[in-house]
């Protein structure tokens, strides 16, 4: 089956996160809680960097920082001396006080900008944008989209250009076909679409090799959709599929 790198729990206060997908953890414990997720195996760790105000399981309040930049900043130094990685939820402006306390990936990252991803790549960090949740199920923009679409369009090649690994992610409401689909529309070469769910992503990831192949009829380079019917998946070794 395929190997499931896990980062443990969300760590976000209060009313700032899905009520049913996390347990609160304060400021004041979020270094100690960083130490026990490591010390039990997990070498990513995710914190929700900004979420709305959830109050009785529905947003009450726009999105915002959900921790101070100082205590990201100590999470962060704690995870590294730990020997763990960190992924930071964020769709915000809170990107650049998370890009600058030294957190490794990016997840979504809609308030990035360029001077951003240069600071990321500088030091091998990586962005998931998970474009498919913003268009889930489909393969056009709405015209309330473009903005986004555009932003997204001009930042995707400045990221690889100043050395950000693009991921492919698909969050709750996307698949990793669409995504490799949403990268190519918004910017990518498909090679670099695909590369994004491959080889890249195993790189970063620190994923070990496997004898494991997918095939497909058609040459995914030149008809993507071929990604969502394999024609056969080995996984060390054996067809599974």
């Amino acid at each position: 089956m395929p190997q499931v790198l896990a980062v443990g729990r969300f760590l976000a206060p209060a009313n700032r996160y899905f009520p049913d997908l996390f347990a609160p953890i304060e400021a004041d414990d979020l270094v100690e809680a960083i130490t026990a997720e490591v010390r039990d195996g997990a070498s990513w760790i995710k914190i929700v960097a900004d979420f709305p105000y959830v109050e009785d399981g529905a947003p009450t309040a726009p999105a915002a920082a959900s921790y101070a930049f100082e205590v990201i900043t100590a999470a962060v130094a704690t995870a590294h001396a730990l020997g763990a990685r960190v992924a930071a939820h964020t769709t915000t402006s809170t990107v650049s006080d998370l890009v600058r306390a030294g957190v490794d990936s990016v997840e979504h990252g809609d308030a990035l900008t360029t001077e951003n991803l240069e600071e990321l790549g500088a030091r091998g960090g990586a962005w998931t944008p998970t474009l498919s949740s913003t268009f889930p199920g489909r393969t056009t923009i709405r015209d309330d989209e473009r903005d986004y679409a555009e932003r997204m369009s001009a930042l995707l090649p400045v990221a690889l250009r100043t050395g950000v690994t693009v991921l492919a992610g698909s969050d709750i409401t996307g698949t990793v076909p669409a995504e490799i689909g949403w990268l190519h529309r918004l910017g990518l070469t498909i090679e670099q679409a695909l590369d994004a769910a491959g080889a890249s992503a195993r790189t970063y990831l620190h994923a070990p090799d496997q004898d494991s192949i997918v095939t497909y009829r058609t040459d995914p380079r030149s008809d993507p959709d071929a990604l969502t019917h394999p024609a056969a998946v080995v996984v060390r070794g054996v067809r599974v599929d």
